[in-house]
């Protein structure tokens, strides 16, 4: 945040779209458009499993083709570019910005399970705020209320 800030004028808009969030249902971010492949982490497996369970679980199953383990598990616990946030997560990092909200607008996650949900609230497995499972992103515009100063 603090070097978009500085990239930014004050006063500045900054817009996004986050999607999808690493607690939606689809936010295992590996092929997550394919239904194949979202029936194979149905459930939030990837909030649940950690990477070793995970591998575990991919190894014992009967996968698509389109599913290649070592894949699999590089996108959802390994690749660095990814955002593994959360909407709460996020919206806090940025009321603890420069930034001020104008515009958050959370997009429903049409594939929200309450009864996997509950599950995940349950087990505890990461720390997730339980409303964080009906959004699947955001879209946001900031304002950057840095001083010229």
């Amino acid at each position: 945040m603090a070097n978009l800030s500085k990239s930014l004028k004050p006063l500045g808009s900054y817009y996004f779209i986050q999607s999808p969030f690493w607690s939606s249902y689809k936010g295992h971010h590996y092929k997550h458009w394919r239904p194949e492949v979202v029936k194979v982490f149905g459930g939030y497996k990837h909030l649940i499993y950690d990477y070793y369970e995970m591998e575990k679980y991919l190894r014992a199953t009967d996968l698509p083709s389109s599913v290649d383990v070592e894949d699999a598990l590089f996108a959802i616990y390994r690749r660095g570019d990814l955002s593994r946030l959360s909407i709460s997560a996020t919206r806090s990092i940025i009321e603890h910005s420069s930034f001020s909200i104008k515009l958050w607008e959370p997009i429903l996650d049409e594939c929200y399970d309450p009864v996997a949900a509950k599950t995940v609230c349950d087990l505890k497995p990461v720390d997730i705020n339980p409303g964080d499972l009906l959004f699947k992103g955001v879209i946001a515009e900031l304002v950057n209320c840095k001083t010229l100063f």
